[in-house]
């Protein structure tokens, strides 16, 4: 049984989820220990003690980030698909509007949503650089 002070193991607050994203710890004396992101971290070469529930924060802040952002391409894409659809309605018809609505649907949702998400999960990766220091006992 883990301790009652294991960030990992307290209830979440409702409707929010606390992400186990697993870390790995590279020490100063070269050992490296796989852990969990809010983990309480002891070096097994020489004994430093690295606390990582800023890095937990960290990555928590920036999954909801994400998921916000990816709500948002999605709703937008409803708005443009449909204003395209819409606009294809007033001046060619109903079988024009179909059209249009089918082959914005696809382009946004297959291309453009796509390399959006890869550019914010690409851009997520590289400001989130852990560092943590040892904390001596």
């Amino acid at each position: 049984m883990s301790s009652p002070r294991d960030p990992l193991e307290r209830p979440a607050p409702v409707g929010k989820v606390r992400a186990a994203a697993p870390i790995v710890v590279r020490c100063p004396c070269g050992t490296e220990t796989r852990a969990t992101a809010g983990q309480v971290v002891r070096c097994p070469g020489c004994g430093a003690r690295y606390d990582t529930e800023e890095q937990a924060r960290m990555l928590n802040t920036a999954a909801a980030l994400a998921q916000r952002r990816f709500k948002l391409l999605g709703r937008v894409g409803v708005g443009v698909v449909g204003l395209l659809g819409l606009l294809a309605l007033s001046q060619f018809g109903p079988y024009a509007m179909l059209g249009v609505a089918v082959a914005a649907g696809a382009l946004w949702y297959g291309v453009v949503m796509r390399w959006l998400k890869k550019r914010t999960i690409d851009g997520t990766v590289e400001r989130f650089t852990a560092t943590v220091e040892p904390k001596r006992r």
